[in-house]
């Protein structure tokens, strides 16, 4: 803090959709830090994040790969434009492909629940309702289970083989230069 650092991280989501619907908070940088091997030494490092080869973005990219080995189609617009004459500029593509395939992730979800509403109701079957319920109880054991497994995944910043330590602004200038 008194160097300037707050150890925190500030984060955008659902910037594919109107500035009034983003959501912006501030993450902690330890809960994104594991500890590393280097040089022998246990040192705390940023968590790599691996590219999913069934992400949308990936397959977009899969589809223009071989076109982008002819020609030239880089464009970095810089960060996005909330106003003035650039805000209508190009549009963040990859956070479109993303999202795009989420949301209607999400309404088929919604749609499912709502079908599976319309037929429990108190004059259904008896075995309607056994099976709905033998369903959603297999399906909240297997959400249980990836839950589980991403917990597992996250290394806890603190444990007792990584030590971190607070430099002081004189001692950042020095490491830095």
């Amino acid at each position: 803090v008194a160097a300037g650092a707050t150890a925190y991280m500030a984060t955008a989501h659902c910037l594919a959709g109107p500035t009034s619907e983003w959501r912006v908070c501030g993450v902690p940088l330890y809960s994104m830090m594991a500890a590393d091997r280097r040089a022998g030494q246990a040192v705390a490092v940023v968590r790599p994040a691996q590219v999913s080869l069934h992400s949308a973005a990936f397959s977009r990219w899969v589809f223009i790969r071989e076109r982008l080995k002819l020609v030239d189609h880089y464009c970095n617009p810089g960060p996005l434009q909330l106003c003035g004459p650039l805000a209508a500029g190009p549009s963040p593509g990859r956070l479109l492909a993303e999202h795009a395939a989420r949301g209607d992730s999400l309404a088929e979800v919604q749609e499912i629940l709502s079908e599976i509403s319309s037929v429990c109701w108190a004059g259904c079957s008896g075995d309607t309702l056994r099976m709905v319920l033998a369903s959603m109880r297999a399906l909240r054991e297997n959400m249980g289970v990836l839950a589980e497994r991403d917990s597992l995944a996250v290394t806890d910043p603190f444990a007792s083989h990584a030590r971190m330590t607070q430099l002081s602004s004189e001692q950042m200038a020095t490491r830095d230069n």
